[in-house]
């Protein structure tokens, strides 16, 4: 596999395990169905502040 290939493997991988703590990330599914998991990342980081679901992961994240 491709090393992009293997980047949306792990993607959809991360976007399962928000389900364990209760986040459902439709949004980042959609993007990653629609521009793949690199065209995803890309167009999340671009912003010039980070998105209330990345705030949510980094919150969970601290807190373990």
């Amino acid at each position: 596999m491709s090393l992009a290939g293997d980047f949306e493997r792990d993607m959809r991988d991360g976007a399962r395990r928000c389900r364990e703590f209760g986040y459902n990330p439709t949004y980042w599914q959609k993007m990653v169905s629609e521009q793949g998991a690199v065209g995803a990342a890309k167009q999340l980081l671009k912003g010039s502040r980070a998105s209330d679901g990345f705030t949510r992961l980094w919150e969970e994240a601290a807190s373990t």
